[in-house]
């Protein structure tokens, strides 16, 4: 029920408006009743009216004046003026204050509670779009962390430009005075063995241990760090300090490091190694510090677990070392292996060999350990299917059996081989989906074939498809199309019904689908070799015959 105000100067149109009209029918509730401008006002302070119905021309403080007042004091006050005077000035200055509608006396009862509806419907609008901005502000409110989290991890991603960087930080409400940045990664050493036993609650609640332990612990250095994640197994920090050589930091940084360590080994009974990018001067080359910090972690299979690697003792891959951009190409083999594609994943196999020879003096354990860490990632995929390593690489198969191989020429036979297991696994996956997807659509077809309309979108939204893609599975699958399905399921039930029933070539045309029965005879011809007539004439004298 709005709250309502009546303001005149006229003792007789005061009681008019407030006895003549049972107001709580309508919806409102007389709250208060002034003679002049300055006494509503006062009254508007205790009352706070939703609705204002006011003279003009009042003694003391007239209604524009009154209606500046109080709007100052309640912005989305609505105020509507009853004037005698019809004149233009009025009109002119009612405008000017804001008011909701200018009515002149007298003013009928139908007159006045159509306005007054009117006034109603916009408190209610005004009201819901408090409510949505409320609520909009809450939800911004409620995520503000997420976002935060999302922006660091888009910034060491290389995503923004400087500019923009500033103006995230200045919306944040971030301020960072420092002079260097770089990235560590926090990788939880086995995070993938433990998610085969535990679930992925409990994993989250490891990895927020994790996080805080190193909050607590990185904030004795009294530098500004940020977290972020980009994988699940691992925790992200952009670093900022001040001042401090590269070196100087490091030294400092590195018992931090192991204390964390400890600490998740005592508490946790788990590992973490922890990769170390290069420092930078500007926020918006941070990117490079991030990759080198991943980069940095490829060494942990060397290294072992519980390691804490700075990519800048690593430096340039030297002889000994597998060079960066082969470790590249072999997560490029691993996208095309979890793509299932046979092709492309030999030419990295070969490109990954090829690069391999080019560097003279390249040690046999550094090339045994890169490709025990792309079988590794392989057994991962055919994890991630849920599937047992036994089915696809055979019993008792373990990838340090490479380590038995000395040659270039026998490893990369042997990656090869594995590669090919793995991308059978997965295509013959791929295809059991492809295989639920294409009898789930039949299943629709033969439920519904005798709609009129059904086509490729209807039957691709129902398995939650899009219709390109379905028609690419069905073709595969089938060897024909959706439609071409769809119109032999038609057809087979046409012709159950000519020789089954008496009914005519439009009523069948209708029970299987076609609206159109012409179009109907012309596919039944095209699929049958005959018209509808013309089947049913040779089925009967065949039957009676």
């Amino acid at each position: 029920m709005y709250k309502l105000m009546i303001v005149d100067d006229e003792e007789i149109i005061r009681n008019g408006l407030v006895n003549s009209i049972n107001w709580s029918m309508h919806g409102y509730s007389v709250v208060a009743v002034a003679e002049n401008g300055k006494k509503a006002l006062e009254a508007a302070k205790s009352v706070k009216p939703d609705i204002i119905l006011t003279d003009i021309y009042m003694p003391i403080m007239d209604g524009i004046e009154f209606t500046k007042e109080v709007r100052k004091l309640y912005p989305e006050v609505i105020v509507i003026f009853l004037s005698g005077y019809n004149e233009f000035t009025y009109a002119q200055k009612a405008i000017e204050v804001g008011i909701f509608r200018y009515l002149t006396k007298p003013i009928m009862e139908e007159e006045l509670l159509l306005v007054l509806g009117e006034a109603s419907k916009d408190l209610e609008h005004k009201e819901l779009e408090k409510h949505q901005i409320s609520k909009l502000k809450a939800l911004i409110r409620d995520s503000l962390p997420l976002l935060k989290e999302r922006f660091f991890l888009n910034l060491v991603k290389g995503v923004f430009s400087e500019r923009e960087i500033h103006n995230k930080l200045d919306y944040f409400g971030i301020s960072i005075e420092a002079s260097h940045f770089f990235c560590m990664i926090i990788s939880m050493d086995e995070y993938f063995i433990l998610s085969e036993n535990q679930s992925e609650s409990d994993l989250n609640l490891l990895k927020f241990a994790i996080q805080n332990i190193s909050e607590e612990v990185l904030s004795e250095i009294g530098s500004t760090v940020f977290f972020f994640e980009e994988k699940r197994n691992e925790i992200g920090v952009l670093f900022c300090y001040k001042d401090d050589s590269e070196t100087s930091m490091l030294g400092l940084l590195h018992p931090v490091l192991q204390k964390i360590q400890d600490a998740v080994r005592r508490y946790l009974k788990t590992t973490v190694s922890i990769g170390i990018g290069r420092s930078c001067r500007r926020l918006k080359d941070i990117s490079t510090s991030y990759r080198e910090a991943e980069a940095s972690l490829e060494y942990r299979t060397a290294f072992g677990k519980n390691s804490i690697i700075y990519f800048g003792d690593i430096g340039e891959p030297d002889k000994g070392t597998i060079p960066y951009a082969i470790f590249e190409k072999a997560s490029e083999l691993v996208k095309a292996v979890k793509s299932g594609d046979e092709g492309l994943s030999m030419n990295i196999v070969t490109d990954i060999f090829e690069s391999i020879k080019q560097e003279n003096g390249l040690k046999k354990a550094h090339i045994h350990l890169m490709v025990v860490e792309i079988i590794n990632k392989f057994i991962r995929v055919v994890l991630e299917f849920g599937a047992d390593i036994s089915e696809v690489y055979g019993d008792g198969f373990t990838p340090f059996t490479l380590l038995n191989y000395d040659t270039l020429e026998d490893i990369s036979l042997k990656l090869r081989e594995l590669t090919n297991r793995t991308i059978e696994f997965v295509n013959s996956r791929h295809k059991a989906v492809s295989r639920n997807f294409v009898e789930k659509a039949k299943e629709f077809i033969n439920d519904n074939y005798m709609k009129e309309g059904l086509n490729l979108s209807k039957i691709a939204e129902n398995v939650h498809v899009s219709p390109g893609y379905l028609s690419q599975l069905f073709k595969q699958v089938t060897g024909e199309s959706c439609i071409e399905y769809l119109t032999k399921v038609r057809i087979n039930q046409a012709k159950k019904l000519l020789k089954e029933t008496t009914l005519k070539a439009y009523e069948i045309a209708c029970r299987v689908g076609y609206g159109d029965s012409q179009y109907f005879s012309t596919c039944f011809k095209r699929y049958v070799g005959v018209s509808p007539t013309d089947y049913r004439d040779f089925i009967t004298k065949d039957i009676f015959e």
